[in-house]
């Protein structure tokens, strides 16, 4: 991904003159492509489950709260644990089977600059 829309930005300054233009066109081309990152996805437990625990992973549970302003049922997401016996755990209290909706791993913590 590159951080200006170099297609954008040749075509709002095509007036320049054409060596004037040349190396507009050469200074965006010189422009650094940037590889961002691809954001952690939520996994359905059906599709794969964590490594055999314990594990502490995100988990957005099956209850939720329905939102009276949009009508929408929201869903809580916490931290939780995959035991080793493949159970989900919610701080020492088992979870009911099937109360997990997605899970991903936890971010790696903040390490500073």
């Amino acid at each position: 991904m590159r951080l200006i829309d170099a297609d954008k930005l040749k075509k709002h300054y095509a007036w320049l003159e054409d060596d004037r233009q040349k190396l507009f066109d050469e200074i965006v081309d010189q422009q650094p492509t940037v590889e961002l990152p691809e954001p952690p996805k939520w996994i359905l437990p059906e599709d794969r489950m964590p490594e055999n625990g314990p594990v502490r992973v995100l988990v957005t549970r099956r209850t939720g709260w329905l939102d009276t302003n949009t009508g929408r049922l929201m869903r809580r997401v916490e931290i939780a644990g995959h035991e080793e016996n493949f159970e989900w755990d919610d701080s020492g209290r088992e979870m009911p089977e099937g109360c997990v909706v997605a899970w991903m791993p936890l971010p790696e913590p903040y390490g500073g600059e």
